[in-house]
């Protein structure tokens, strides 16, 4: 139709969403989180517990993840895998996350290097490794 008026919208484009980073993931032993330790006692060592911390780029509304945690042998076998929860409260840009794997009794873990690999919604954020002495 002539001298029909045309409309157009532009859309900008939005700023894409970063997901959080991982500012640490130590290991502890259950029931002493006064320091990170990197190797365990077999003999004294019933369940090892990880801690991730989570940063973003600033405080903003709640914001939900998914972090999985897979656990693996000193011969590279998955053992166990965790799912936890990441939900980052409104107004806060850090949150810890913890979990734990480990045996009733202790001088149950196999001897070795054993791994730790963690999935932030699905993508590889972040790895660890221990021993069991």
């Amino acid at each position: 139709a002539m001298g029909a008026e045309l409309t157009v919208e532009v859309q900008t484009p939005s700023e894409p969403e970063r997901p959080p980073r991982v500012a640490f993931l130590d290991f502890y032993r259950h029931g002493d989180y006064t320091a990170p330790v990197e190797g365990f006692d077999r003999d004294e060592t019933a369940m090892v517990v990880w801690v991730l911390v989570l940063k973003r780029e600033g405080p903003g509304p709640e914001e939900a993840h998914e972090v999985t945690v897979v656990w693996t042998t000193p011969e590279g076998e998955a053992r166990w895998e965790e799912v936890r929860p990441a939900v980052f409260d409104e107004g806060r840009d850090s949150l810890r996350v913890i979990g734990g794997k480990g045996f009733t009794e202790p001088g149950t873990w196999p001897p070795g290097r054993w791994g730790v690999r963690v999935l932030l919604d699905g993508a590889e954020a972040a790895s660890g490794v221990f021993t069991i002495e």
